[in-house]
């Protein structure tokens, strides 16, 4: 059903959804024609999927070539920066603790020295290395923060579990993570590093992660600062290395969306592949979410980034059109970016 703002209503009702899902799942694709938005390229940087707003409402972006960029105007004017020694680097987070603190991940195999983590203290003037495993096989996927004190950094996994590190003081000190209770791998399992998405948090103590690469899509889901695992298999079969859940997003502690696809996908896209799926009970179970836009079905896509405006609506990247990597919504602002320099802000 299509409302007057030409919405799309998913009435593909489930029956342990909540009331705030029930029959209606507003989906936006950002590409959509309505959308109001404004592009715009970053000169000094590389290819972006690093996003971050700033409690102080500045917007920083991170990706190739080691650099990091800073906008107070809405990206009319960018402070571009590049940590010592980071050339190599490909910044895929930044968490933005208040208007000075700062950190930065990077991903990559940690033998060669490219997963690291970097903090600034003086709003990116200057940067310290504080994070750099040296040994073999960590990869690291994502970084995020309950609170100004207390973030968590996913890895792939080593000895056949995923790896964790975290911090408590702010970024300024990580100590590796071994929980309690931790569900094994599958063969090949493991996350993707796409949008800084693949790793979500709420309140103070919920963490979830999406996995794929194995033989099934699955969500790790804590309620205690990851010191112990459950683990749910989603329907979606993976079918390739390329494939599986790549970003989530959550509303409240019990209510989120987990999207993804092949990233190799080429048209025309395989409509049997189920790329959404909906929890309303903190990620114990997920159900498939049909996904379509104001323009079309995104049915078999490529879907990078996912996340939630303040009226509900669930806005997704298509990165089967290869122009953005990464999206978030704060209120009812949206910013986006993606390779080439590419950045966009958008309305909700």
């Amino acid at each position: 059903m299509t409302t007057s703002s030409g919405v799309i209503d998913s009435t593909y009702c489930l029956t342990n959804l909540s009331s705030i899902l029930a029959c209606n799942v507003q989906i936006k694709s950002f590409h959509d024609e309505d959308v109001k938005k404004e592009c715009l390229k970053v000169d000094g940087v590389g290819d972006l999927r690093a996003l971050e707003v700033a409690p102080d409402g500045a917007v920083w972006i991170g990706g190739t070539e080691g650099k990091i960029a800073k906008s107070i105007n809405n990206g009319r004017h960018w402070n571009v920066y590049s940590p010592s020694n980071a050339n190599d680097l490909d910044f895929r987070a930044i968490c933005a603790l208040d208007s000075k603190v700062i950190c930065c991940m990077s991903a990559g195999d940690s033998k060669e020295g490219l997963s690291r983590v970097y903090r600034s203290i003086d709003g990116g003037e200057k940067w310290s290395l504080v994070l750099c495993p040296q040994e073999s096989g960590f990869f690291f996927n994502a970084m995020k923060f309950w609170d100004e004190k207390n973030g968590i950094i996913l890895a792939d996994p080593i000895d056949g579990r995923f790896a964790f590190f975290t911090t408590s003081d702010g970024g300024k000190n990580w100590n590796r993570l071994i929980p309690k209770t931790m569900p094994f791998a599958f063969n090949n399992e493991a996350a993707f590093a796409a949008s800084n998405s693949c790793l979500a948090v709420y309140g103070s103590e919920h963490v979830w992660f999406c996995t794929g690469r194995g033989d099934f899509a699955r969500v790790f889901y804590s309620s205690d600062n990851g010191k112990n695992w459950d683990v749910s298999t989603t329907s979606m079969s993976v079918k390739s290395s390329s494939s599986g859940l790549f970003s989530m997003a959550f509303k409240n502690e019990d209510v989120g969306v987990a999207v993804g696809g092949d990233y190799k996908s080429k048209p025309p896209f395989d409509l049997s592949l189920t790329n959404a799926f909906l929890t309303s009970n903190g990620g114990k179970t997920w159900d498939p979410l049909k996904l379509e836009s104001s323009s079309k079905s995104l049915t078999g896509h490529y879907l990078s980034s996912v996340a939630w405006d303040k009226d509900g609506k669930i806005y997704v990247i298509d990165g089967s059109k290869e122009e953005y990597n990464s999206l978030i919504i704060s209120d009812r602002k949206g910013w986006a970016v993606g390779p080439n320099q590419q950045f966009a802000m958008f309305e909700t």
